[in-house]
Protein backbone atom coordinates (compact mmCIF):
# COMPACT_ATOMS: atom_id res chain seq x y z
CA UNK A 1 0.00 0.00 0.00
CA UNK A 2 2.95 2.31 0.98
CA UNK A 3 4.45 1.84 -2.41
CA UNK A 4 0.86 2.61 -4.39
CA UNK A 5 0.79 5.41 -2.19
CA UNK A 6 4.26 6.97 -3.59
CA UNK A 7 2.91 6.62 -6.96
CA UNK A 8 -0.62 8.06 -6.16
CA UNK A 9 1.85 11.41 -4.89
CA UNK A 10 4.26 11.49 -7.19
CA UNK A 11 1.34 11.50 -10.20
CA UNK A 12 -1.09 14.66 -7.97
CA UNK A 13 2.02 16.33 -5.96
CA UNK A 14 2.15 16.83 -2.48
CA UNK A 15 -0.90 19.83 -2.12
CA UNK A 16 -3.05 17.53 -4.45
CA UNK A 17 -2.34 14.15 -2.41
CA UNK A 18 -2.81 15.29 0.70
CA UNK A 19 -6.31 17.00 -0.39
CA UNK A 20 -6.90 13.41 -2.45
CA UNK A 21 -6.45 11.65 0.78
CA UNK A 22 -8.69 14.41 3.39
CA UNK A 23 -11.46 13.72 0.82
CA UNK A 24 -11.49 10.24 0.59
CA UNK A 25 -11.34 10.64 4.55
CA UNK A 26 -14.55 11.77 5.03
CA UNK A 27 -16.02 10.51 1.85
CA UNK A 28 -19.20 9.38 3.77
CA UNK A 29 -19.86 12.30 5.97
CA UNK A 30 -20.37 15.78 3.29
CA UNK A 31 -19.02 19.01 5.03
CA UNK A 32 -19.98 18.23 8.04
CA UNK A 33 -19.33 15.46 10.98
CA UNK A 34 -22.65 14.34 12.23
CA UNK A 35 -24.65 11.03 13.46
CA UNK A 36 -24.38 8.46 15.95
CA UNK A 37 -21.11 7.88 17.79
CA UNK A 38 -19.51 4.49 17.50
CA UNK A 39 -19.31 2.25 20.95
CA UNK A 40 -15.96 2.54 20.81
CA UNK A 41 -16.17 6.35 20.74
CA UNK A 42 -18.34 6.37 23.74
CA UNK A 43 -16.00 4.10 25.29
CA UNK A 44 -12.98 6.65 24.78
CA UNK A 45 -15.22 9.66 25.81
CA UNK A 46 -15.78 7.67 29.36
CA UNK A 47 -11.98 7.21 29.82
CA UNK A 48 -11.52 11.09 29.02
CA UNK A 49 -14.23 12.35 31.54
CA UNK A 50 -12.46 14.16 34.57
CA UNK A 51 -12.99 11.89 37.33
CA UNK A 52 -11.89 12.40 40.75
CA UNK A 53 -10.08 8.95 40.54
CA UNK A 54 -7.80 9.88 37.44
CA UNK A 55 -8.55 10.25 33.82
CA UNK A 56 -7.26 10.01 30.44
CA UNK A 57 -5.64 12.80 29.26
CA UNK A 58 -3.28 11.96 26.57
CA UNK A 59 -4.74 10.09 23.35
CA UNK A 60 -2.14 9.06 20.72
CA UNK A 61 -3.65 8.25 17.27
CA UNK A 62 -1.88 7.35 14.10
CA UNK A 63 -5.16 8.01 12.29
CA UNK A 64 -5.41 11.05 10.21
CA UNK A 65 -8.91 12.26 10.28
CA UNK A 66 -10.52 14.29 13.23
CA UNK A 67 -13.15 11.76 14.77
CA UNK A 68 -12.31 11.46 18.03
CA UNK A 69 -11.90 15.59 18.23
CA UNK A 70 -14.96 15.80 16.80
CA UNK A 71 -16.95 13.28 19.42
CA UNK A 72 -15.23 14.90 22.23
CA UNK A 73 -15.36 18.50 21.45
CA UNK A 74 -18.97 17.95 20.97
CA UNK A 75 -19.30 16.96 24.95
CA UNK A 76 -17.60 20.34 25.75
CA UNK A 77 -13.65 18.69 26.25
CA UNK A 78 -11.25 21.49 25.80
CA UNK A 79 -8.85 20.22 23.43
CA UNK A 80 -5.38 20.81 21.71
CA UNK A 81 -4.26 18.59 18.70
CA UNK A 82 -0.53 18.29 18.29
CA UNK A 83 0.87 16.90 14.95
CA UNK A 84 4.39 19.13 14.75
CA UNK A 85 7.28 19.83 17.14
CA UNK A 86 7.98 22.02 18.39
CA UNK A 87 4.80 23.31 19.51
CA UNK A 88 3.72 24.97 22.85
CA UNK A 89 1.75 23.05 25.09
CA UNK A 90 -1.39 24.68 26.61
CA UNK A 91 -3.95 23.87 29.50
CA UNK A 92 -6.82 21.94 28.61
CA UNK A 93 -8.76 18.70 29.33
CA UNK A 94 -6.94 15.99 26.37
CA UNK A 95 -4.26 16.62 24.19
CA UNK A 96 -4.54 14.86 20.90
CA UNK A 97 -1.14 13.52 19.28
CA UNK A 98 -1.51 12.66 15.36
CA UNK A 99 2.86 11.45 15.18
CA UNK A 100 1.61 10.08 11.01
CA UNK A 101 -0.25 13.66 10.50
CA UNK A 102 -3.54 15.02 10.68
CA UNK A 103 -6.34 15.72 8.44
CA UNK A 104 -9.37 17.51 9.91
CA UNK A 105 -12.39 17.96 8.08
CA UNK A 106 -12.01 21.64 8.29
CA UNK A 107 -10.53 24.36 10.15
CA UNK A 108 -12.77 23.89 13.33
CA UNK A 109 -10.98 21.12 14.20
CA UNK A 110 -7.60 22.31 13.71
CA UNK A 111 -5.03 22.76 10.93
CA UNK A 112 -3.99 20.25 8.60
CA UNK A 113 -0.48 18.19 8.42
CA UNK A 114 2.26 19.81 5.92
CA UNK A 115 2.94 15.60 4.92
CA UNK A 116 1.39 12.88 6.19
CA UNK A 117 3.19 8.71 6.78
CA UNK A 118 1.19 7.11 4.57
CA UNK A 119 3.64 6.37 1.78
CA UNK A 120 7.00 4.86 1.34
CA UNK A 121 9.47 7.85 1.19
CA UNK A 122 7.76 9.12 4.11
CA UNK A 123 7.68 5.73 6.24
CA UNK A 124 11.32 5.09 5.33
CA UNK A 125 12.32 8.99 6.82
CA UNK A 126 10.13 8.50 9.63
CA UNK A 127 12.53 5.64 10.30
CA UNK A 128 15.28 6.89 8.83
CA UNK A 129 16.50 8.88 12.21
CA UNK A 130 15.57 10.87 15.26
CA UNK A 131 12.89 13.36 15.13
CA UNK A 132 11.74 15.69 17.36
CA UNK A 133 7.84 14.23 17.28
CA UNK A 134 9.78 11.08 17.89
CA UNK A 135 11.54 11.96 21.03
CA UNK A 136 8.49 13.47 22.22
CA UNK A 137 5.86 10.62 22.04
CA UNK A 138 9.22 8.30 23.20
CA UNK A 139 8.83 10.60 26.38
CA UNK A 140 4.92 10.39 26.58
CA UNK A 141 5.74 6.21 26.45
CA UNK A 142 8.26 6.16 29.16
CA UNK A 143 6.57 8.12 31.96
CA UNK A 144 2.85 7.08 31.42
CA UNK A 145 1.11 3.48 31.16
CA UNK A 146 0.33 2.66 27.62
CA UNK A 147 -3.17 0.63 26.22
CA UNK A 148 -2.94 -0.04 23.21
CA UNK A 149 -6.17 -0.11 21.48
CA UNK A 150 -7.11 -1.29 17.65
CA UNK A 151 -3.74 -1.91 16.99
CA UNK A 152 -1.98 -5.00 15.01
CA UNK A 153 1.22 -4.96 16.69
CA UNK A 154 3.20 -5.29 13.05
CA UNK A 155 3.68 -1.44 12.19
CA UNK A 156 7.21 -1.14 11.44
CA UNK A 157 7.30 2.75 13.07
CA UNK A 158 5.53 1.45 15.68
CA UNK A 159 7.80 -1.26 17.00
CA UNK A 160 10.92 0.53 16.35
CA UNK A 161 9.57 3.21 18.49
CA UNK A 162 8.35 0.82 21.21
CA UNK A 163 12.24 -0.60 21.06
CA UNK A 164 13.62 2.53 21.62
CA UNK A 165 11.21 3.16 24.89
CA UNK A 166 11.66 -0.48 25.78
CA UNK A 167 15.78 0.04 25.66
CA UNK A 168 14.84 3.24 27.83
CA UNK A 169 13.23 1.67 30.31
CA UNK A 170 15.90 -0.94 30.98
CA UNK A 171 18.71 1.38 31.20
CA UNK A 172 16.72 2.86 34.40
CA UNK A 173 15.97 -1.05 35.70
CA UNK A 174 11.89 0.07 35.51
CA UNK A 175 10.07 -2.44 37.02
CA UNK A 176 6.93 -2.18 35.70
CA UNK A 177 5.16 -3.36 32.77
CA UNK A 178 5.17 -0.83 29.53
CA UNK A 179 0.94 -1.21 29.57
CA UNK A 180 -1.78 -2.83 28.14
CA UNK A 181 -2.48 -4.50 24.85
CA UNK A 182 -5.91 -5.33 23.62
CA UNK A 183 -5.42 -8.25 21.21
CA UNK A 184 -7.94 -9.44 18.42
CA UNK A 185 -7.82 -12.98 17.57
CA UNK A 186 -6.30 -11.72 13.98
CA UNK A 187 -3.24 -10.90 15.86
CA UNK A 188 -0.75 -13.71 15.32
CA UNK A 189 0.86 -15.61 18.57
CA UNK A 190 4.09 -14.84 17.13
CA UNK A 191 3.26 -10.80 17.10
CA UNK A 192 1.96 -11.56 20.76
CA UNK A 193 5.34 -12.90 21.78
CA UNK A 194 7.17 -9.84 20.66
CA UNK A 195 4.79 -7.28 22.28
CA UNK A 196 5.45 -9.30 25.77
CA UNK A 197 9.29 -8.71 25.34
CA UNK A 198 8.42 -5.05 24.73
CA UNK A 199 7.23 -4.87 28.33
CA UNK A 200 3.40 -5.11 27.18
CA UNK A 201 0.65 -7.15 28.95
CA UNK A 202 -1.39 -9.08 26.46
CA UNK A 203 -4.96 -8.92 26.66
CA UNK A 204 -7.04 -11.03 24.99
CA UNK A 205 -10.27 -9.92 23.78
CA UNK A 206 -12.10 -13.60 22.47
CA UNK A 207 -15.39 -12.46 21.19
CA UNK A 208 -15.92 -8.96 23.24
CA UNK A 209 -14.78 -5.67 21.09
CA UNK A 210 -12.16 -3.20 22.64
CA UNK A 211 -15.30 -1.08 23.68
CA UNK A 212 -16.86 -3.75 26.30
CA UNK A 213 -13.04 -3.39 27.94
CA UNK A 214 -12.82 -0.17 28.31
CA UNK A 215 -16.15 0.23 29.33
CA UNK A 216 -15.37 -1.76 32.32
CA UNK A 217 -12.70 0.03 32.85
CA UNK A 218 -13.80 2.92 33.47
CA UNK A 219 -17.23 1.89 35.77
CA UNK A 220 -14.61 0.00 37.62
CA UNK A 221 -12.32 3.36 37.97
CA UNK A 222 -15.64 4.78 38.62
CA UNK A 223 -16.20 3.39 41.83
CA UNK A 224 -19.70 2.67 43.14
CA UNK A 225 -22.48 5.16 42.70
CA UNK A 226 -23.50 6.94 45.97
CA UNK A 227 -27.09 8.39 46.32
Amino acid sequence: MFSQMEIVRGILGDVDYLEQVRLDLYRNHGDTLSGEASQLLRAIGGMVTPSRRGTVNKIITLNFDCIIEWYLQSHGLALQIVSRWPTLLRRCDVTVYHPHGYLPISTEFGMRSDRIVFDSTDVDREGAGPSPLRQLFKHLLTSRFILAVGLGGRDYLVRSLLQAVVDTIEEKECPFPLGCWLCTDSVKPAVKDQLRKRGFIILELGGQGSEDILFEIVRRARGPVIC
